[in-house]
């Protein structure tokens, strides 16, 4: 058996075949493919040929290579110069066009009329489409009469043509077997037909009753139409008037008639309708019909009965013309129709949800604006007033008989209480629905009763939300007794429905057995704690928690902990700025003696004091698990460290302690330091903010030569003169364990950093903090000298420490001799062009500096260009930083060079640099050709559209980019549309940030979209952006 390849196909086949291709198909593809295919192309004489505004020459083109007498179709669509295109084609390539007979045309203006086709004696038309605007008057058609005749037309559409019967005279005799008109007067309905006596189809968008100034046949002449098929789309002839059109077509077999007007004003003239078709339109073949019937208000009409009648045997069994029925939602109005129509059922917008009367049953469907049906809905979105009173009766039956609906949007419609409950009892016994959004709903007290109800049956809901309600606290008792027995609901959303302190309550003990997440956000009292706790309780995914700033009370913290006993994945906790005392206390202590998870706890900035402070210890005696404890900023005193000084005596896993400002006085830490000396786990200790005496400090020095454990020493804001610094000098001197100090304290003892650092030189000093405090003139070069020759110095941090342009010159030697540290950051120290370019000296020795870290040190364009330089054949530093360093676009210009050859670097910030537009395009070209960068910072660069389109470009086909931060430039929602196209190309980018930008709605709606299809990204931050409360809630 051959091979049924397209080149083999018998040549009527290969015909059919090209009739459904385009020109462009045949002639440039198809001929090109074998000898045969090209001799049978140049035999095909069935071409369909269509001219627009965008392809007038390529069509040109391709009519050369057409062969004669084969254009059988000419559409000149949307052309504000076809009439001139026309004529030149016509003429120019006549032989094409002999055998034309369909032929479409836009609106003819009256000077085109008297010439159109006045010298084509050669052409036939079968077809004629003519797009008509206005009105013709009656010489235009008259000239569109006479072109009928000589064309031979026998079929017009004039889908814009209202017919009138003293301007339009047709050709005598006239030939047209099919005409399309958009309207015609039911008057001069059969004028109509008395002057086409061939016409055996009529098209009508519009048949309207109107009784002056009609024309009407004489009465005694008497002709036998010749119509076979009427179809009016828009029609509002009454029934009795239809009768007398209708009996005017003896030959009628086919009749398709839409009436959206309100010609049925009750079901009384429905059934009408089905008696009028089954005894006096029975002749008819087909008969296809879409009847609209807008019910009036407190109508309780069922589809069923109204579909009754049309299920007896005269529709289904001899005429097998099958019936629907349908509910439009939101419309209040009830369609009837055939099924098999093809009509335009909805104009009202692009979706419209329906009840459709099915097998005795309701069911929900939804259309598209094309008519495309979908009766599989998973999705009900009938949200924002969509949903009328009349709408309820028709709803409920299917949530009742569990339609497959998964999701139903029903926010923001205020209907009647009684509307309310209907929708909610018919949920009780739904398994379907798993999701169900009442936002804005009308729900009060006695409606959350009826949910509360509905819950305790239903076995198949998920997620509520009940935002902006106004239940109050009796409907939140309720839902939360509720919550107790039912077993599926996940999520419930109050948010904003006036429940207060009791309410709240209810629910904290409700959680206690249910795992539901619940939000009572932007409610009175401590209800957004809620939420929180049920996290604690359920989320068994959580290992950090932060509690911070939110105001605890000894009711809420009850709640809190006993939530935190029956966590057992939390391993950090923070309870910061809470007002905590004593009686609050009292309930995380209680927890803690048994919690065996967490690791790190942050009490930092409460109202803790000595007796707050004894419940703690109390339960820590004995905890084996923790290992940080933050009490800074809270009051404990002197009293209060002798419960510390107690807790360390027994407690053997706390490793981290901060006591820093607690008001503890000069004689206080004495105790503290004597215990630390062999204590064996205490490795960083936080005492900043309490004053010291040379008696305490005498017990730090015996601390420090004691101690072989503390790693880290923070001794900051404790206003020590320089004996007791001098003391501290000797501990350091003598302590062989210390890696971390943090001398931002030391102010105004600037002369002794040296010292300090010096003191050091021989033990493992491995970071070393040094912020806000000037270092002294006399001591910067013994400093610096001590720095670059420190043996185990790894990180350096300095934060506004240098005072003179002569400091600067030592920024290089530190890289250039020290061949151990790693990370150099020097914030808010003014090093200019001078300072960059001996940093950049260093660094071309230097081959350990992994971070460098230049902010607000105003280097300039001319610093940019010597770091530059540096970096550019660098092959060890990854992450360089360039804050507020006003290096502009010029600056940009010499970094990005270098990175287009550096390929180490991967992490740049270049935050608020002024580098614009233009700098933006230039670190876009970097993204194209560097194959290392992962983090790109841009913040605050005053980047507009153009700037943010460059980046987008670049992210399209960058494989190594994971992070990107555009915020606080100005990108607006176009900008966002570039990021929306990169977003859904793009494989490999997971955070970006774009807050502070002003794209507003519509840019989110753009990054929305593109994450329904980039499946990398794992954060977007979008905030302060304008973005509506409809926005956030609704969509993201």
């Amino acid at each position: 058996m051959e091979n049924t390849y397209l080149i083999n196909l018998p040549t009527e086949i290969l015909y059919r075949i090209f009739d459904y291709c385009d020109i462009e198909t045949i002639l440039l593809k198809l001929r090109r493919v074998c000898k045969r295919l090209r001799t049978i192309v140049y035999q095909y004489n069935r071409f369909h040929v269509e001219f627009n505004e965008r392809n007038i020459m390529y069509v040109r083109h391709l009519l050369h290579i057409v062969p004669n007498h084969s254009i059988v179709s000419l559409n000149m669509q949307l052309m504000k110069r076809w009439y001139e295109i026309f004529n030149d084609l016509v003429h120019k390539y006549k032989s094409r066009f002999t055998r034309l007979r369909y032929l479409r045309i836009p609106e003819v203006k009256d000077e085109h009329w008297k010439n159109l086709f006045t010298n084509e004696n050669s052409i036939e038309l079968i077809s004629l489409k003519i797009d008509f605007i206005d009105t013709p008057n009656s010489a235009v058609f008259s000239k569109l009469s006479s072109m009928l005749t000589k064309l031979n037309v026998q079929k017009l559409y004039c889908r814009m043509l209202e017919y009138k019967a003293k301007n339009m005279s047709w050709p005598i005799p006239c030939k047209l077997t099919y005409l399309k008109l958009r309207r015609c007067l039911y008057s001069e309905y059969l004028l109509l037909l008395l002057q086409l006596p061939c016409l055996k189809i009529l098209e009508l968008e519009e048949c309207i009753m109107k009784t002056e100034n009609t024309c009407t046949p004489s009465s005694n002449i008497s002709f036998i139409s010749q119509l076979t098929c009427l179809i009016i789309t828009d029609c509002s002839v009454p029934i009795e008037y239809l009768r007398s059109l209708i009996l005017e077509t003896p030959k009628l077999r086919h009749l398709k008639l839409c009436y959206r007007k309100e010609i049925f004003k009750s079901v009384v003239d429905i059934y009408d309708w089905e008696k009028f078709i089954r005894t006096e339109l029975n002749f008819l073949d087909t008969c296809d019909f879409l009847v609209y019937y807008k019910i009036p208000p407190n109508d309780k009409t069922n589809l069923q009965l109204i579909l009754a009648p049309f299920l007896e045997s005269f529709w289904v069994n001899e005429k097998r013309w099958f019936i629907g029925c349908e509910y439009v939602l939101g419309h209040s109005t009830i369609l009837l129709y055939t099924i098999s129509t093809n009509f335009n059922f909805y104009s009202y917008k692009d979706v419209c949800y329906a009840i459709s009367a099915k097998n005795n049953n309701y069911h929900l469907i939804q259309r598209l604006h094309n008519d495309i049906l979908t009766d599989t809905l998973i999705t009900l979105d009938i949200s924002h007033g969509y949903v009328h009173e009349e709408d309820v009766q028709y709803l409920v039956p299917v949530l009742e008989n569990n339609h497959p609906i998964v999701k139903m949007y029903l926010n923001r419609n205020w209907i009647k209480k009684v509307s309310v409950q209907r929708i909610i009892d018919a949920l009780q016994y739904n398994t379907t629905v798993t999701t169900v959004n009442l936002q804005e709903f009308n729900i009060k007290e006695e409606e959350a009763y009826h949910i509360a109800h509905m819950l305790e049956t239903n076995k198949g809901l998920k997620i509520i939300s009940l935002e902006s309600n106004a239940i109050g606290d009796n409907g939140a008792r309720d839902l939360a007794l509720a919550l107790r027995n039912n077993k599926t609901l996940t999520t419930l959303d109050l948010a904003r429905n006036k429940i207060g302190i009791l309410g709240a309550e209810y629910f904290f003990e409700s959680l206690q057995s249910s795992p539901v997440k619940v939000s009572l956000e932007e409610n009175r009292d401590f209800c957004h704690l809620v939420e929180p706790v049920s996290r604690i309780k359920n989320d068994q995914s959580l290992t950090k928690f932060s509690l911070n700033k939110i105001h605890l009370k000894a009711v809420t913290a009850k709640y809190i902990a006993d939530a935190l006993q029956k966590n057992t994945t939390i391993k950090e906790l923070d309870l910061s700025y809470n007002c905590i005392g004593t009686k609050e206390i009292i309930h995380f202590a209680n927890i803690l003696r048994e919690n065996t998870m967490l690791i790190t706890l942050n009490l930092n900035n409460n109202w803790l004091n000595a007796v707050s402070l004894q419940y703690l210890v109390q339960a820590l005696k004995h905890n084996t698990t923790l290992h940080t404890l933050n009490l800074s900023y809270n009051y404990i005193g002197c009293d209060g460290v002798e419960y510390v000084t107690e807790l360390l005596k027994t407690n053997k896993t706390l490793t981290t302690l901060d006591i820093s400002n607690n008001q503890i006085e000069k004689t206080d830490i004495q105790s503290l330091c004597i215990l630390l000396q062999k204590n064996l786990t205490i490795s960083e200790i936080f005492c900043n903010g309490n004053p010291t005496s040379p008696q305490n400090t005498r017990c730090i020095y015996d601390l420090l030569c004691a101690n072989t454990t503390l790693k880290t020493l923070h001794l900051g804001a404790n206003h020590s003169d320089k004996p007791e610094i001098r003391i501290l000098v000797d501990g350091l001197e003598c302590n062989t364990t210390i890696e971390t100090l943090n001398y931002k304290p030391f102010r105004k003892r600037r002369t002794y950093y040296a010292k300090v650092i010096e003191s050091q030189t021989h033990r493992e000093l491995i970071t070393l903090e040094m912020g806000w405090a000037p270092i002294a003139e006399t001591t910067i070069d013994s400093f610096f000298s001590t720095i670059a020759n420190h043996p185990t110095l790894t990180t350096l941090n300095m934060r506004q420490n240098l005072t003179s342009i002569d400091d600067l010159d030592h920024f290089g030697d530190i890289l250039r001799n020290n061949m151990r540290l790693t990370t150099l950051c020097s914030e808010k120290n003014v090093i200019g062009n001078h300072g960059a370019e001996n940093l950049a000296s260093g660094l071309r020795d230097n081959m350990t500096l992994k971070t460098l870290i230049l902010s607000s040190a105003r280097i300039g364009v001319a610093g940019a260009k010597s770091l530059a330089d540096a970096i550019q054949n660098n092959t060890t530093l990854t992450t360089f930083v360039l804050k507020h360093d006003q290096i502009g676009v010029q600056g940009t210009e010499y970094l990005a060079n270098m990175l287009k050859i550096n390929k180490t670097l991967v992490d740049i910030d270049l935050t608020n640099n002024q580098i614009s537009d233009d700098g933006a395009q230039l670190m876009a070209d970097v993204l194209v050709q560097n194959e290392t960068l992962s983090k790109l910072n841009l913040c605050t660069n005053n980047i507009g559209v153009r700037g943010a389109k460059s980046i987008a470009n670049a992210l399209q086909n960058n494989t190594t980019l994971t992070v990107l931060d555009l915020s606080r430039n100005r990108i607006l929602s176009e900008g966002a549309h570039y990021l929306d196209n990169a977003l859904e190309m793009n494989k490999t980018l997971k955070e970006m940030y774009v807050s502070f930008n002003q794209i507003e709605d519509d840019g989110v709606e753009y990054l929305r979209v593109s994450l329904e299809k980039n499946i990398t990204l794992t954060e977007l931050h979008i905030g302060s952006n304008g973005i509506t409360d409809t926005m956030y809630k609704e969509k993201l």
